[in-house]
């Protein structure tokens, strides 16, 4: 019988975000493989952290200091014959792509974001230029994703989406005239434009209302472009909340309003609890790789309003489309389920291993 596979995964903590509560699933899952044993490098434990199995080792090593944690993570790496640590994020992809310089482990690279919207310092830009061509592989959510780096590093990589939830419920009966988003209120979601696009719906289905969501810095901007159209009782911004699937499982219709997205998992979760989804084509394409256009979810004109109010009027009009799509929205949960996914994890990491 062969060795089991010894693979690190290093990100700075395991609470209160969408990539922390993905390395959770993602390490938890690999923990029941016969072939990988796997551990997690993190920083000192904090209150409301994702769960860890009791397979999963944790390592807390990680201090938030650059040099010191490239020391660290490369001596715990010797001493304990890992094969292969992932960086999750990107503080954690210059620790593991520095660890690469010093010593012959071998590190991967997770790209969580769109490296074209990514909200970091230009010396951040500058270090990933510097570092990132060292790593032996890298992983993407989506091709659009990929194709931003030169060619020497798309031959190394992979693309691999995000996994669905698996404890997502189902939307259900009683349906109400409601469309829904989630999300932080920012200028990449742009809801603004998605206010707009509801100003036209209303104007045409006055039975229905809008809900958003979210918190965050464009809250007030946004509270204002609703009273400036006059829609404070037909647009509700309920704040963020910890079941936001259970909020909107008798809605009607999700949509996504977004500039740019990377892999966007409220998408994908709206799409295997069963909504008809309305999304932009958005730049960083995690949309369109989940989307079949007219199959199962609607694509409109990234930034027009005109062509998501069309969507969702063409939704709301068409019933029969509308069961069709969300319908055919819930297959995610098979191709996208967490057992699949690991698998494409465990060939990826075995192909770098084997280099």
């Amino acid at each position: 019988m062969s060795e089991k596979k010894r693979v690190a995964f290093a990100i700075e903590s395991i609470c209160d975000g969408g990539l922390e509560r993905r390395t959770v699933n993602l390490v938890n899952e690999l923990s029941k493989s016969n072939n990988i044993d796997v551990c997690l490098i993190s920083g000192t434990k904090k209150n409301n952290e994702y769960p860890l199995q009791n397979s999963v080792r944790r390592i807390q090593i990680m201090s938030g200091c650059l040099l010191k944690d490239v020391y660290r993570i490369r001596m715990f790496m010797c001493k304990n014959d890992i094969d292969v640590v992932v960086g999750m994020g990107i503080y954690s992809n210059f620790v593991v792509s520095l660890i690469r310089f010093l010593c012959n482990k071998k590190v991967v690279i997770v790209e969580a974001n769109d490296p074209r919207h990514d909200n970091i310092s230009k010396e951040s830009k500058i270090l990933r230029k510097l570092t990132y061509w060292r790593a032996d592989g890298y992983v993407f959510q989506t091709r659009e994703e990929q194709e931003y780096y030169s060619k020497n590093i798309q031959r190394k990589s992979i693309v691999i989406p995000n996994p669905v939830l698996e404890e997502l419920p189902s939307r259900e009966e009683p349906i109400i005239p409601e469309i829904v988003a989630t999300g932080r209120m920012e200028k990449q979601k742009n809801y603004e434009m998605l206010i707009d696009a509801f100003n036209i719906v209303h104007k045409k289905h006055p039975n229905y209302k809008l809900k958003i969501y979210g918190k965050g810095s464009e809250c007030e901007k946004i509270q204002a472009k609703i009273s400036e159209l006059d829609l404070n009782k037909y647009v509700e911004m309920p704040g963020f909340t910890l079941n936001v699937h259970k909020k909107i499982q008798h809605s009607d219709i999700y949509v996504l309003s977004s500039l740019f997205e990377g892999m966007p998992n409220a998408l994908m979760e709206a799409m295997a609890m069963g909504f008809p989804v309305v999304s932009t084509d958005c730049g960083g394409g995690g949309p369109r790789e989940l989307i079949q256009d007219n199959v199962n979810g609607r694509l409109t004109l990234n930034g027009s309003s005109y062509d998501l109010a069309d969507k969702l009027c063409e939704l709301i009009e068409n019933p029969v489309k509308k069961e069709m799509l969300g319908k055919n929205a819930k297959a995610i949960r098979g191709t996208h389920c967490i057992e699949n996914i690991s698998l494409q994890w465990i060939a990826y990491l075995n192909r770098i291993i084997g280099c």
